[in-house]
């Protein structure tokens, strides 16, 4: 990150105090004329960037501040002016640090602050439990769905099996833990949830649990789900629920998420930077 807002704001506080004492005048012209530089000066350089010239915005913000105000008032808000200068350096270089951020990864969505999750209890499909302490130590990428789903859930399954197949060509010396966990217990458990995960990738982990536990994990971790009503005839019905693989990191916080639909040389390309 090349900006700093402690350098940011000496300069614009060193301004404001040569202002005052009349030394300096903003963009360079007589005091009584500081009001024009909005007009004559634009703020935005056309970059790669798109970024806001800082000079320009430090004088413009000094400027805009002292340029009406009577000659005995201006001294009054000093404190103030550094205040809102100081606010937006701040939010100058945040807004740096996010747009680096967002070039740096293809695909991959993180939080600016890892969330912990709170513990849980599920099971796998072999029946043995699954809680946080098992999404610690690893990398996991969860993904939510169901067996019966039609589109989504074996589209997401296979695009994370062929992410998972290349690190494996790369010699990856450790791969994500992707964990499939079912929304639908009263249909997906032991052998069926076992086979039907594997026929992607036999690494994968197939996890359910009880409603009341299988909700207490989706709602820390901004999941949504419903189960549609079953029909009259044949009892079968839809689960509709979020398509997002979610990003664990090896402390078991929640640290970001894949959007769909999946592209494995992005998944790949993210996971390489987020675990280097």
């Amino acid at each position: 990150m090349r900006g700093h807002p402690a350098g940011l704001v000496e300069r614009i506080v060193g301004t404001v105090a040569e202002m005052q004492a009349g030394r300096v005048h903003a963009g360079g012209r007589p005091a009584n004329q500081r009001g024009e530089i909005g007009v004559r000066h634009s703020l935005m350089r056309r970059s790669g960037a798109g970024l806001i010239r800082k000079d320009k915005v430090e004088r413009y913000t000094i400027a805009m501040i002292t340029s009406n105000l009577p000659h005995g008032q201006s001294g009054r808000i000093f404190l103030v002016a550094i205040v809102l200068i100081a606010a937006l350096a701040a939010g100058l270089v945040a807004s740096r640090f996010m747009i680096d951020r967002t070039q740096d990864l293809r695909a991959a969505q993180l939080f600016p602050t890892p969330r912990a999750l709170a513990d849980f209890r599920m099971e796998t499909a072999a029946g043995e439990p699954f809680t946080r302490s098992d999404l610690e130590g690893r990398w996991s990428l969860l993904f939510f769905g169901f067996t019966n789903c039609p589109d989504v859930c074996p589209d997401t399954l296979a695009m994370l099996a062929q992410s998972m197949e290349q690190l494996r060509l790369m010699r990856r010396e450790e791969l994500p833990q992707v964990v499939f966990v079912s929304v639908d217990p009263d249909r997906d458990q032991g052998e069926l949830l076992e086979e039907y995960v594997a026929w992607f990738d036999p690494e994968f982990v197939a996890i359910t649990g009880p409603e009341e536990q299988l909700q207490a994990l989706t709602r820390q971790l901004g999941i949504v789900y419903w189960r549609e009503q079953p029909d009259e005839n044949t009892g079968f019905y839809n689960v509709d629920h979020s398509a997002a693989v979610l990003i664990i990191d090896p402390e078991g916080r929640l640290h970001g998420r894949f959007g769909h639909p999946l592209v494995p040389e992005d998944v790949v390309a993210d996971l390489f930077r987020i675990s280097s």
